[in-house]
């Protein structure tokens, strides 16, 4: 296990014991980390919706469309909680692994055509599914219409 993070400190922070005091370190940066692509913001809502969980499981600031989950910091078990977390949210449906094969871009076009990251074609209803959550979460956060279908 690598951490996805690092933090440089001058000395750790000690208790009156001599035991590292856990409570007293730094958290660590939540800037997102130098990658060999560049930042590009999300194009689309269903982009913008996907990066929003993947920001908030990994604790960045921003997430980017050609980013990819796990040089982001992402983990195995992290990945089943952001897979859970999408199906919740915007009814999207797709197995762990198109987190290893696909960047967030790829992960929201195969989404909207509605194939999965090996070519098979996603359960009848998802993409439909999605829209509908996304227009729905557009409404409330946003003030703007739902999509139609």
């Amino acid at each position: 296990m690598v951490p996805s993070r690092y933090v440089l400190l001058t000395a750790m922070p000690l208790t009156s014991t001599g035991k590292v005091d856990r409570h007293a370190l730094p958290p660590p940066d939540q800037t997102r980390p130098d990658l060999d692509a560049d930042y590009v913001a999300p194009r689309t809502r269903l982009e913008s919706a996907i990066a929003r969980v993947w920001r908030e499981a990994l604790g960045l600031d921003q997430v980017g469309v050609y980013d990819s989950f796990f040089d982001l910091g992402g983990h195995s078990l992290l990945a089943m909680e952001v897979v859970a977390r999408l199906e919740e949210t915007l009814g999207l449906r797709f197995h762990p692994r198109d987190l290893v094969r696909q960047t967030l871009g790829q992960l929201a076009a195969s989404c909207e055509e509605g194939t999965a990251s090996d070519g098979s074609a996603m359960p009848e209803g998802v993409v439909r599914k999605a829209w509908h959550k996304l227009g729905a979460l557009g409404s409330r956060e946003n003030g703007t219409p739902a999509f139609d279908g």
